[in-house]
């Protein structure tokens, strides 16, 4: 478990949890709300500031009789956190989860982690949460973010069609979640489903029309397909001006100019991404870039630089193909003895 007794030294820390003691209190046959905000995790100490609350949602209680267990368990759960040992009562309150099915003491569990700062074991109050109580929003964020995590390892692996669906499951159950429709698009656009990673990158400038992100990413989709180029470069100025800083949004610029076949600004403004922000996507673009400026030789000392670092980039090879460059042209050479 990642979070020890250290944790637990900050005052404002103590009182913060032993406000939690007795939520959960007798009379489990009646239904209850749930009216706590979802904790945000990051180290207690970091801010006072607190999330709006979340909408109250009640939860379907088990029909359970008050035994005798089920009353020692909370008040020894109580007593934990009064006496500075949230350790104990974190697993205290998820072992009586587990056996009461009563998703209140998952909400208690989630609860002592998060305002510890211990992601991993609030993930799991959470998920059990979850579980307990189909409907529940306390600590579905954390959730959710872990879900995302986990599927761009899957991206990462090139493993596409199994991210796609992590990213559909996590959009089921929050279809407005920005970061999840991202990660839509993303792994749409590369399995080939153009329709549907426009229609998401689409909708992320109608939730966030403001956002230079959502221009970007929606301007370079067009310019990438060659299509809408008017629009693509329009957005993408757009971003640019708003960010002019940042390394991606300035090589969606040099791809766009590419794409308008503006050759002298597209080389400018590859220049510039590379220099802001090394990437291997955008490296691959500038030596495309070069490439198609007649500059064959700068052109393959960055390819044969993008292959040194990353052999198997599938935006390398592609590019390679369809520029009619063999791949042992950018190998390095081994000499023979």
């Amino acid at each position: 478990m990642p979070f020890t007794a250290h944790h637990f030294k900050s005052t404002r820390l103590k009182h913060a949890l032993r406000s939690l003691c007795g939520v959960c209190a007798v009379g489990f046959a009646l239904h209850a709300q749930a009216q706590t905000p979802d904790e945000v995790i990051q180290p207690a100490t970091t801010t006072d500031t607190q999330a709006p609350p979340l909408k109250k949602v009640e939860y379907d209680l088990p029909k359970l009789l008050l035994t005798r267990e089920i009353v020692l368990g909370t008040i020894a759960g109580d007593m934990l956190l009064q006496r500075g040992k949230p350790v104990d009562a974190y697993n205290m309150y998820l072992t009586m989860a587990m056996k009461t099915r009563d998703p209140r003491y998952a909400e208690l569990a989630y609860k002592v982690a998060a305002m510890l700062g211990a992601k991993e074991p609030a993930l799991e109050a959470a998920k059990l949460l979850k579980l307990l109580a189909p409907n529940a929003v306390v600590g579905q964020d954390l959730q959710i973010h872990s879900d995302i995590e986990k599927a761009y390892g899957l991206i990462d692996a090139q493993r596409y069609r199994p991210a796609y669906e992590a990213a559909k499951s996590i959009l089921a159950n929050a279809p407005d979640n920005v970061a999840a429709l991202s990660l839509l698009a993303d792994v749409a656009d590369r399995l080939g489903r153009n329709s549907e990673a426009q229609a998401t990158l689409e909708k992320l400038i109608a939730i966030d029309p403001k956002n230079p992100e959502n221009k970007n990413a929606l301007g370079y989709f067009l310019a990438d397909k060659n299509m809408r180029l008017d629009e693509a470069a329009q957005l993408i100025q757009q971003a640019h001006t708003a960010r002019p800083d940042a390394g991606h949004i300035t090589d969606s610029m040099a791809w766009v100019a590419y794409r308008q076949g503006q050759l002298g600004d597209a080389l400018k403004y590859a220049e510039q991404a590379v220099a802001q922000d090394p990437h291997e996507e955008s490296q691959v673009h500038y030596a495309e870039i070069l490439w198609a400026n007649d500059k064959h030789d700068q052109a393959l000392e960055v390819f044969r630089d993008v292959y040194a670092g990353t052999p198997f980039l599938p935006s390398l090879r592609n590019t390679l193909e369809r520029l009619n460059i063999p791949l042992s042209t950018v190998k390095p050479q081994i000499k023979k003895k």
